[in-house]
């Protein structure tokens, strides 16, 4: 069963201006800390037709939205280390969701990742190239491919695929399904403690100016929904 929890809008949340369908439509799921019990880390972006379980909480994105923050091409991200979730769902109303709220925020649907780049942190700035390392956000013709972009949990400014640390702020930028949780070989076999298939191994430079939308990392338990 899922846990709802009706928190309070944030100053920026308050400035969307979301009407209330709107505002049950564009949720995001907390999971607790492990070994804290007045703390949940944000996991992912909400979608119905997932159970999450007890131990998550589902709060409105107007409550943890910080705004947007606006990066310049060249940029480094990575993708932040378990913020997937494998249960099905529904990718494509998952997608139309976040689709629209990414307008809000003046971000265009589509891959912000330099196309057909993955950088390996070991050798910084020197991509790798080759049929594996294709971006699937276009297609032949340079056409947008709407299917093969998913909202991306990262952290920008970095070269090091993590999970959050405490205090600290998500982002959420569009990707192509590729560069948010490809498994690449060349990587995980050369960089230890990677993970096949989460985004681990590598990093990502922006391919233009753009927003990026910002989410708090953390919630504080509250009595109210332990």
């Amino acid at each position: 069963m899922n846990r709802h929890v009706n928190l309070p809008p944030s100053e920026e949340g308050k400035k969307l201006n979301l009407s209330s369908q709107k505002n049950d439509q564009f949720k995001a799921v907390y999971k607790r800390v492990e070994n804290c019990d007045d703390l949940y880390e944000f996991e992912c972006l909400y979608s119905p037709e997932i159970d999450y379980g007890e131990k998550r909480i589902i709060v409105p994105l107007t409550s943890v939205y910080n705004g947007y923050e606006r990066f310049s091409k060249g940029t480094n991200f990575v993708n932040i280390l378990g913020s997937s979730n494998d249960k099905p769902y529904d990718e494509q109303k998952a997608k139309k969701r976040w689709k629209d709220f990414a307008q809000l925020a003046n971000i265009t649907w589509e891959c912000h990742a330099e196309k057909d780049k993955f950088y390996d942190r070991q050798k910084i700035d020197i991509p790798a190239t080759g049929k594996d390392f294709e971006c699937n956000g276009v297609d032949d013709n340079g056409n947008v491919i709407d299917a093969n972009i998913v909202g991306g949990h990262v952290l920008m400014e970095t070269t090091v695929a993590r999970e959050l640390k405490k205090d600290s702020n998500a982002y959420i930028i569009p990707i192509c399904k590729r560069h948010n949780s490809k498994n690449l070989p060349h990587f995980n076999s050369n960089n230890k403690n990677t993970t096949p298939g989460n985004g681990n191994g590598f990093y990502m430079k922006l391919s233009s100016d753009t927003n990026v939308i910002k989410i708090s990392g953390y919630v504080p338990a509250n009595k109210d929904f332990q």
